[in-house]
């Protein structure tokens, strides 16, 4: 388990900046996390651990799937929780539901702030930067759930 985090955090860190700064997510991350949590599951859980991750990255990428066809998320987005529910088979469900519950409340505060501000409070094509209500989802299920 605690190698699996040493891979993951690194790699959360690494995705919201890259989503700040130019607003995607890297293949190249996603790809070598995604080949260094298969040697890791693999190493840690064995045929049957890495069978249960496998299995359960493409469930989860098959279900948000749908929310980028209908432009909900991004591909990046999508990847990353792929990667997590390789390492984190168990837990992964509850960090999707967490992280839609904190995009959820972004999403809100954002608009209770430009109501008080007396700006606009929607703006068309305007995103959230999903890898951050990610990261954080990962970090209270890691803590809080287990």
């Amino acid at each position: 388990m605690i190698v699996r985090l040493v891979l993951m955090v690194p790699v959360l860190i690494r995705a919201v900046y890259t989503d700040m700064r130019d607003g995607k997510i890297e293949n190249r991350l996603v790809l070598a996390a995604f080949i260094s949590g298969v040697f890791l599951v693999g190493a840690t859980g064995g045929a049957a651990g890495l069978f249960t991750g496998v299995k359960m990255a493409f469930i989860m990428t098959a279900a948000l799937l749908v929310l980028f066809m209908i432009g909900g998320l991004g591909a990046g987005d999508i990847k990353l929780m792929a990667v997590i529910s390789l390492c984190f088979p168990k837990q992964c469900v509850m960090m999707v539901i967490t992280a839609f519950l904190i995009a959820g409340v972004i999403a809100i505060f954002k608009m209770l702030f430009r109501a008080v501000k007396r700006e606009r409070i929607y703006i068309r094509g305007e995103t959230i930067h999903f890898s951050i209500p990610i990261l954080i989802s990962f970090g209270v299920v890691m803590i809080f759930v287990r």
